[in-house]
């Protein structure tokens, strides 16, 4: 709770601007000694930007251009490159979103520890620092800490990772933590568990925090008090618990519908059995073996077995390494199972149907991806137009301009869109273009992997829609691969949880979501940030 003492961090006025465009408009921030304290808003709010601020580390052409940063009294608005550095890490430590791209990817997670030890001084030699290094990394929970550290990023799971990211912003016990976005690339449990330990290590340390985040159950869970931002400005602040169950703000509001996990209403309701009408996808009886260096076999799937009825949403949700983005790609023909069978629309599609070509072409139009990253997934250099004709173009299909136009109207885009590239677009605005893309072909399914996990709650709300309105209008089904529950519930009619390659439990949303039979559903559920706000 926050300190009747001196402010650790006080922002006043706070104004950035990119080139000639200020995208932050006058910002005001107070955190006391030991308080949580969450910035929450949507995409383009300020929130990042003002963070960034905060630490001197804009990105190239940003600028503070009027008001002042002062940590534990010390105006650092313009403190020159050495005073920050200073700073960084022993006063104010900082958690970055990507935990791959936020380490050194050829240094031992080890060494990237023990160096921010000696930076500051807090280590007497490299020896003693390779020392203190491995005991901070069992203290933040790492197995077997003094082999991790000998190990490059890319050897650790994505929680393993965050968790070094972790310790290192922690290691020289920071007056105050900078927590960006820290657990929006990790499921619920491995989200839960890091939240956790950043609650335990501030609290032992007397650390305050400033969560960056769009969750809003997080911020409700895990902040004391919640700034709003909107468009570079404050449009609300105040206690946590009042600011998120009594909102003021008109823009407050629409963020706390929008969540899933503030808002999750009542799972969707649909018969115990799947429809009369045979599946558009079944596996049946599905395993994958991947075998790597050395001889050693992974299972990742071990005799799955699910359905997908049309004009309706099967989920597959569970942990990291649970098997369901496996499943997603033997579902869209891009893995072949090492054993069972995979049925679309009651025919066998596996490398051993004896499917020629042609048909394999109809399997594949027929079974289309949404993938989690749209900028990652579209060419940056074609136009939209492009983009979405793209499939079309590869099966031949003449009219591809005036297709293109009915998918754009289909996604609500204007037409316009076509000639811009990605680059120009929006996170939501490229999401729509590839839910376009993947419905080119007119597919009977469309596998959604993680395609909202990206987005914040106002976007996310959008696609969402848009996929519930296509599927009445247009019939479609979906697999859905979400680690998100809030999402699930909302969108899903039947939901499949795996764990280690295995189904735990299966069923209609309605009877899993809310009397899960399996201990591993109920601790899923359980980690849903804001589900007992």
């Amino acid at each position: 709770m926050p300190s009747d003492g001196e402010p650790v961090l006080e922002v006043r006025g706070l104004r950035v601007a990119f080139g000639d465009d200020e995208v932050v408009h006058g910002v005001d921030l107070t955190i006391g000694a030991g308080e949580r304290v969450a910035l929450v808003g949507g995409s383009g709010s300020g929130k990042s930007t003002t963070a960034l601020a905060v630490l001197g580390l804009l990105p190239a052409g940003g600028r503070v251009t009027a008001g002042s940063v002062r940590f534990r009294g010390e105006d650092i608005t313009t403190a020159g490159p050495r005073r920050l550095r200073e700073l960084r890490g022993a006063g104010i430590g900082l958690v970055p979103q990507d935990p791959l791209s936020g380490l050194d990817p050829v240094r031992r997670v080890g060494t990237q520890v023990a160096t921010a030890l000696r930076a500051h001084g807090l280590a007497e030699s490299r020896r003693d620092a390779r020392g203190r290094a491995v005991d901070l990394l069992a203290a933040a929970g790492i197995p077997e800490p003094a082999r991790r550290a000998v190990q490059y990023p890319h050897e650790l799971s994505g929680g393993m990772r965050q968790r070094v990211l972790v310790t290192i912003a922690l290691a020289c016990r920071p007056a105050l933590l900078l927590a960006d976005e820290p657990t929006s690339a990790l499921d619920v449990t491995v989200a839960r568990r890091i939240l956790d330990l950043v609650g335990e290590l501030t609290a032992s340390s007397g650390t305050s925090l400033l969560l960056v985040t769009h969750d809003l159950g997080l911020a409700a869970e895990r902040a004391d008090r919640v700034v709003v931002l909107r468009d570079g400005r404050v449009a609300e602040a105040g206690g946590a618990a009042r600011v998120l169950r009594s909102p003021t703000d008109d823009y407050t509001r629409a963020l706390i519908d929008a969540s899933p996990g503030l808002s999750p209403g009542a799972p969707r309701a649909v018969a115990g059995a799947l429809p009369d009408t045979a599946p558009v996808l079944e596996l049946d009886g599905v395993s994958h073996r991947f075998r790597l260096r050395g001889g050693h076999t992974v299972h990742a799937l071990d005799d799955v077995s699910f359905a997908v009825a049309p004009g309706t949403t099967t989920a597959v949700v569970g942990e990291s390494g649970s098997g369901k983005t496996t499943a997603a790609r033997i579902a869209l023909g891009l893995l072949a199972p090492s054993s069972g069978t995979v049925r679309l629309d009651g025919r066998e599609t596996g490398v051993r149907s004896g499917l020629d070509r042609a048909e394999r072409r109809t399997v594949a139009a027929a079974v289309q991806p949404v993938l989690q990253d749209p900028f990652g997934s579209l060419d940056p250099t074609w136009t939209v137009a492009s983009l979405i004709a793209e499939p079309l173009r590869v099966h031949g299909h003449d009219g591809r301009g005036a297709r293109v136009a009915e998918l754009l109207d289909a996604v609500a885009l204007p037409a316009t869109t076509g000639r811009r590239v990605p680059r120009e677009l929006s996170g939501g605005q490229r999401q729509r273009v590839a839910i376009a893309r993947a419905l080119a072909l007119e597919p009977q399914l469309v596998v959604c992997d993680e395609a909202v996990s990206a987005l914040d709650v106002l976007v996310q709300d959008q696609v969402l829609r848009l996929l519930e309105d296509l599927q009445e209008r247009l019939g479609l089904a979906y697999l859905f691969i979400s680690h998100d529950l809030g999402v699930v519930r909302r969108i899903a009619d039947r939901v499949v949880v795996m764990r280690s390659g295995r189904v735990e439990e299966q069923g209609p949303a309605a009877r899993v979501l809310e009397a899960p039979e399996a201990e591993y559903t109920r601790e899923l559920l359980a980690a849903v940030p804001g589900r007992a706000a």
